[in-house]
Parts: C-alpha cells; sequence; structure tokens
C-alpha cells in the first residue's frame, strides 16, 4: 500500500507551522528560550513530523545544553526517527496496528529508529558501530545528548515513545477540571523522567538508553500534546495535573481557529511573552492535535 507523505521540520523557515491533515488540526511551534537569546544562541531543540496516510509521526527533542553538540543530537534524533517509522509505514513493513497488544513490535520499531541514529553519529565520527568498544561509543555519543519525546497516532489510536523529561498528554473536549478548576485532568500521560539528582535526565545517547524507553498507547482523544521541557516545566502541575489557566484558553481559541498558521502563530507568541519567559526561560517545542470525535451512537 502506497500513501502520500508530508514532512514538516522545526526550526525551519518559520518557527510555527499550523495545517489541516485528514481529522486534525495541527499546530507545531519551536523557540529559543529567553536564556539562550540574551547569549545570542539559537534553540537546542528540534521537532519534526511526518504524515503518512492516516498515520501522524511527530519527535520532540531537547539537546542537553552542557552537551557539546546538543543542539545537533536533537536535530539527528528528531528527524532521523521520524524518517525510519514513516518509511516503514509508507512501504507497508509495520503490519500492526497502534495497539497494545502489539506493544513489542512497536518497541522493536521504536528502537531500530534510535539505534539507527546513534549508528549514524558513530560513524559520522569514524566510529565503527559494531567493532568498536564501548567505551569509545559513549565517548563520541555523550556529545550529543538528547532527550526524545514522540508520538505515532491515527484515527483510532495512538502511542506515545519517550526517554527522559519533556511530556506527553491527552485529554477530551470538555474539559475535566479539577474541583478548584484550577487544573485539568489529563486522559493519558507520559510524565518527564527525572535522574537521581536536580537537573538531571536521561538520553537517548546513554549505553542503557533501551531501558528507559517507555512506551504508552492511548485511546481517541480531542486533544493531544507533545511538548519539550521548557514548556512542561510549567504546564505540569503536583499530582501529574495540567495548569488549567495556560491550557483552557488555547483550547477554546483553538477549537473556533479558521486560520491554521495564524493560530500557530498566536500560540507561538503566548510562549514567549514575557509571563511564559518567566515561568520558564529554556527552548520550548509544543505540538497541539486537536480534532472533533464524532458522538459514539
Amino acid at each position: 500500500m502506497s500513501f502520500t507523505r508530508i514532512s514538516i521540520s522545526i526550526p525551519d523557515a518559520t518557527k510555527s507551522v499550523g495545517l489541516k491533515h485528514g481529522p486534525w488540526d495541527i499546530y507545531a511551534l519551536s523557540t529559543p528560550g529567553a536564556a539562550h537569546l540574551r547569549k545570542g544562541r539559537q534553540s537546542d531543540d528540534a521537532f519534526a513530523m511526518n504524515m503518512v496516510g492516516s498515520y501522524l509521526v511527530a519527535v520532540a527533542s531537547d539537546g542537553a545544553g552542557s552537551a557539546r553538540c546538543g543542539a545537533e543530537g536533537s536535530n539527528l534524533l528528531a528527524h532521523g526517527v521520524t524518517e525510519f517509522i514513516a518509511e516503514r509505514l509508507e512501504n507497508g513493513t509495520v503490519g500492526f496496528m497502534v495497539d497494545s497488544t502489539f506493544e513489542n513490535e512497536w518497541r522493536a520499531l521504536i528502537e531500530a529508529a534510535v539505534a539507527n541514529v546513534r549508528d549514524k553519529i558513530l560513524k559520522d565520527n569514524n566510529i565503527e558501530p559494531t567493532t568498536s568498544q564501548i567505551a569509545q561509543q559513549e565517548t563520541i555519543l555523550r556529545d550529543y545528548h538528547a532527550t526524545l519525546v514522540g508520538i505515532v497516532t491515527t484515527e483510532d489510536s495512538g502511542l506515545f515513545f519517550h526517554i527522559g523529561d519533556g511530556l506527553c498528554v491527552t485529554f477530551d473536549l470538555p474539559l475535566n477540571f479539577t474541583a478548584a478548576a484550577e487544573a485539568v485532568v489529563p486522559a493519558a500521560c507520559s510524565l518527564p523522567q527525572k535522574g537521581e539528582h536536580y537537573g538531571e535526565t536521561y538520553f537517548f545517547s546513554m549505553q542503557d538508553w533501551r531501558s528507559y524507553l517507555r512506551l504508552t498507547f492511548f485511546k481517541p482523544a480531542s486533544i493531544v500534546l507533545l511538548m519539550s521541557d521548557g514548556v512542561s516545566s510549567f504546564v505540569l502541575h503536583d499530582d501529574n495535573l495540567l495548569y488549567g489557566p495556560f491550557i483552557r484558553p488555547i483550547a477554546e481559541y483553538l477549537t473556533g481557529a479558521d486560520d491554521h498558521n495564524l493560530a500557530a502563530k498566536k500560540l507561538l507568541d503566548t510562549l514567549t511573552c514575557a509571563q511564559a519567559n518567566e515561568c520558564s526561560d529554556d527552548d520550548k517545542t509544543l505540538l497541539w492535535l486537536s480534532r472533533t470525535i464524532p458522538p459514539v451512537l
């Protein structure tokens, strides 16, 4: 079976993109954090998305600021993983549904996609992945430390795949608020994964990265969010709830939006406003997917 494939990446000529594809209203944006802008640096975040038939594959990645090539690592990871999965969806290699029944198959596919990126980095540095020593590989790969926040979704189901911090969530409309209406209760989520010490997390470039790869399957939802740590740090509140004053007005605005690119730019303005930068001066990447789910008859 052949599909038409659409590829989108950020950073690109623009920092935001909005479009309609199948049932989804898609808003994707990425921007350097205030801390990087003050230093004249570009973002260490990267974002890539492929749409193949009814499938949507996307990855947000946050390159470690302490890594010499963190920005390059996030860029290689986001593009490499989405392309790897999309190519196999396009050529029919993936013959299984996005369902927890096939968790082993999806894990094997995603591990192969990540391993392919790791191998490319090693080969680009004149290191042969199959014959070099582990210590030699680690010396190279630690320069490319980056997190992985990914999604594969169709009209009927979806899957989050995740290494490190960042956040993936789904919720339905109308929003399910707590009693005080200050927090939104998600339907499904993949939470940030922190290390033993403050500020630590896990990366695809670590030797034991497979042990940190988490898969979360989810059912159809009205809204699906994928974000890097620069956004999740102020969107996620205690008890795994989402900050209502951020989620509610955006959900209401995007529900009635006609111009997808204009709406994406407005969303970008929200993430770069003074109040957002006070909450987090880190790089910010966000994918917001929304759709209307027909009622069950």
